[in-house]
């Protein structure tokens, strides 16, 4: 996936973000943070239809501490796996746009021990 920088303009690869630098001119670039809560709402909703389908087995069974541990163990490896799944499809439908690193983003260590 590619997307142009907000400075140069240049294609930029997803690969690249990592780096939080534009390789071409050098200005800090990231990911907007509200870009991945599309995918986080579509597992959420998914997660709930899952609970909502399974729910009744465990809730209706005579109750077993370590089936119903296990039970939410599970749904919570189901939240995991969609979460990561509907990030990845959310990204091939709608790839990111890289911002600027503003000012007041990063923490600056004043370094006054030193």
């Amino acid at each position: 996936m590619v997307a142009p920088c907000p400075e140069c303009n240049r294609q930029i690869e997803f690969t690249d973000i990592r780096l939080d630098r534009c390789p071409y001119c050098g200005i800090g670039i990231c990911i907007s943070g509200t870009y991945f809560r599309t995918g986080g709402i579509a597992a959420v909703i998914f997660t709930i239809f899952v609970i909502a389908a399974t729910g009744g087995l465990v809730w209706t069974s005579p109750a077993v501490f370590s089936y119903v541990m296990l039970w939410m163990f599970l749904m919570f490896a189901v939240f995991m796996v969609a979460l990561v799944v509907f990030i990845r499809i959310w990204m091939r439908i709608s790839p990111p746009k890289f911002d600027r690193i503003h000012a007041n983003d990063v923490i600056t260590r004043l370094r006054l021990g030193e």
